[in-house]
């Protein structure tokens, strides 16, 4: 199962860092808005053993982050 434990919203970089666990090891994913659209942190660095349900639920809720962080500053 992944967690968020937690996350850290910075208004001057217009960045939200996520705790993301699983299986007991936490790593952080990071996303952005640059002013051309949003980034976030390349998952695929440690999310190369999860389950494909795993990974899409990762990266969807990522890609629902970076809308909401998009809409604050457009």
């Amino acid at each position: 199962m992944i967690y968020i434990k937690n996350f850290v919203h910075d208004f001057d970089s217009s960045t939200i860092t996520f705790e993301v666990e699983r299986e007991g090891v936490t790593n952080h994913v990071e996303t952005r808005d640059t002013g051309y659209g949003t980034t976030s942190t390349d998952i695929n660095d440690f999310t190369e053993d999860w389950s494909d349900s795993e990974y899409n639920q990762l990266e969807e809720f990522l890609r629902g982050c970076q809308e909401i962080v998009h809409s604050f500053y457009h």
